[in-house]
């Protein structure tokens, strides 16, 4: 009555001891003489309706819950924003990886604001793209998580349509692919190295089937100009020459043998085997192999004197030693000409030991191996130069070489 004014109450009154609410309306009354003389009051009874908008309420909050939880139990991370690029909402996995809390805690901020900010000129250039021609956009992205891990995703993101179907903003779902992406690189990489390893092994047995046919037809040659022979003078020196074919012969067979036997070898899939060998019959094998075709290229072939501090046995793998010592001794005999090629053998004085070391040498007075070429002599089946040309030293390395 003080105010003169209507007046709009909500209130509360028992009602047989049950408490109503009621929307109340006040209206003064006022003579003609502009006195207030009492109130007009009209009051509805809203506890029903009070009940179905708390009801409403409570549903609107259950549905918010429900769906909230939904989106925080999908796989990958879930975000949406509005046509300024400002965040509206998110998942856990979302907050937790951009240094947040809860997905409240991101709403109303920026991808300036997040952990990715220097992509966040790219992620919003997307983003703006998707709103202004309507249509869905499947891209990679890559982040900095909290943590200070880079991380690409595989990211999906469709516009956001009003009631009147006016794009508001953007829904973007992200999947982790890091660990896929990498997955992939590994596996181009070991495609890549599978493929050079073929190119590789097929190299490497084209080689030794020059190699094998060449030694034979060297031996056929040799039998048979013995064979022919018509001078006597000449009978001693073919003696000589059949004798070290013979020889060689029963080498290339044994090598052949070895070869086949050691299988894992070939698939660069095997362990060196250590055995107990004899030093003194490697090295007279390795002079019966190499004496003649030295001695075909006006060389002299040496091995040096075993020293008696060197001892009689060792443990190590006899196949994969003479290979490597005959591979060098091949490189130096074909790179060098009426020259000289030694095998040197001593026992270090560092390892003087219960345990010694043994250090082979092969030396030679040839022209070598250009400088271009030595970085890769130690890769697995390389040659300086395929064995089908001629006068060409092998420079075959695998991975016994290495030991």
């Amino acid at each position: 009555m003080a105010s003169r004014k209507n007046n709009y109450f909500e209130e509360k009154i028992k009602i047989n001891g049950r408490e109503c609410t009621f929307f109340s309306i006040k209206v003064p009354m006022i003579r003609a003489e502009s006195t207030v003389e009492g109130i007009f009051v009209v009051s509805i009874n809203i506890n029903r309706l009070k009940n179905e908008i708390n009801e409403v309420a409570s549903d609107r909050d259950s549905i918010k819950s429900t769906l909230q939880n939904i989106i925080d139990n999908l796989l990958g991370h879930v975000y949406w924003f509005d046509k300024n690029n400002i965040i509206k909402g998110c998942n856990v996995q979302q907050a937790v990886n951009a240094g947040f809390k809860s997905p409240e805690d991101l709403i109303g901020q920026t991808n300036f604001d997040m952990p990715w900010r220097e992509n966040a000129n790219e992620i919003h250039k997307i983003n703006n793209e998707v709103m202004r021609t309507g249509q869905e956009h499947c891209v990679e992205e890559t982040s900095t998580l909290i943590n200070g891990k880079v991380a690409t995703f595989l990211s999906r993101k469709v516009p956001l349509y009003d009631k009147e179907k006016n794009v508001e903003g953007i829904l973007g779902l992200s999947l982790d692919i890091t660990e896929l992406k990498l997955a992939e690189k590994k596996a181009k990489e070991a495609l890549k190295f599978a493929e050079e390893a073929e190119r590789r092994r097929k190299e490497f047995l084209s080689n030794q089937e020059h190699d094998i046919n060449t030694a034979l037809s060297g031996i056929i040659y040799g039998a048979y100009m013995f064979q022919n022979i018509s001078k006597p003078k000449q009978l001693s020196e073919l003696k000589e020459s059949a004798d070290m074919i013979i020889k060689c012969a029963q080498r290339l067979q044994d090598y052949n043998r070895s070869l086949l036997k050691d299988l894992s070898w070939l698939n660069n899939e095997g362990k060196i085997i250590e055995r107990r060998a004899d030093i003194r019959k490697i090295l007279e094998k390795l002079y019966e192999v190499n004496y003649l075709a030295a001695k075909a290229k006006g060389n002299k072939f040496s091995i040096t004197e075993v020293n008696e501090n060197i001892p009689q046995y060792i443990m190590v793998d006899d196949i994969a030693l003479f290979q490597c010592l005959q591979d060098l001794c091949k490189n130096s005999i074909n790179f060098t000409e009426n020259g000289e090629v030694v095998v040197d053998i001593k026992l270090p004085k560092t390892y003087l030991s219960r345990n010694p070391v043994v250090a082979f040498h092969v030396i030679d007075t040839g022209r070598g191996i250009k400088n271009e070429h030595q970085r890769y002599i130690f890769e697995d089946y390389y040659k300086v130069l395929p064995s089908n040309l001629p006068d060409q030293a092998a420079g075959l390395q695998a991975d016994e070489d290495k030991g």
